[in-house]
This record gives C-alpha cells, structure tokens and sequence, in this order.
C-alpha cells in the first residue's frame, strides 16, 4: 500500500509540475468515458471498484476509481504516469495511449466539483 501511495504522489507532483507551465483554464478531457468504463471493467475491475458512489475495492488497498478522481491533483497526465511507473501491489500493465485517455476521461466523469 505504502509503494502504490509513493507512486500516486509521485506522478501527482510530475503532473502538477508541468501543469504549472500551463494557462489554467478548464480541464479539457480528450477520449469516451463509456469506451473507458468498458475498458476499465474488462482490465481493471477484479481490483478496483469502478461505478460512482462504491467505496470498497474488491482487491483490498486497491483506490475506487471514486478516489482516483478526488485525489487533488489527479490529472489524465498524472494518470498516464502512474499507469506506465512499476507498482508493487499492481501487475506491469500496458495500457494503449487511446485507452488511458478513455479511462481518464470515465474517471473524470466521477469527479464531484
């Protein structure tokens, strides 16, 4: 749990290191969040829990996709990151560029503004 933390707060710091070189302005979401919760449910679900409002993983230690989208900072380039960083508690996964941005934008779609 301790290793997945240190590697959602390291892709957090790269991301909202390069996002400070950018003009803020409205989160852009590129992708389908329907093609991204297909994905999600095919490739991430035995881990994590996807839907909006589920609050326990069925992998214990393993975010809701609910927590991912809460984490302050969490951008679909921080999200990029740490899906293509080694994590101790996670299989070496290689999620296609077209596929991360589905994912991010279903997970974005779960934010509570």
């Amino acid at each position: 749990m301790r290793s997945l933390l240190m590697g959602v707060i390291g892709a957090l710091t790269l991301g909202a290191c390069i996002s400070q070189t950018s003009t803020p302005g409205p989160i852009s979401v590129e992708g389908s969040a329907a093609a991204g919760f297909a994905y999600a449910q095919a490739n991430c679900a035995q881990c994590h829990a996807l839907a909006a409002g589920e609050t326990d993983s069925p992998y214990f230690g393993a975010p809701t996709f609910n927590e991912i989208a809460n984490t302050p900072g969490m951008t679909g380039l921080a999200l990029q990151v740490w899906l293509r960083s080694p994590h101790e508690n996670m299989p070496q996964i290689m999620v296609d560029s077209a596929s991360v941005d589905d994912v991010w934008a279903y997970i974005a779609s779960l934010e509570r503004r």
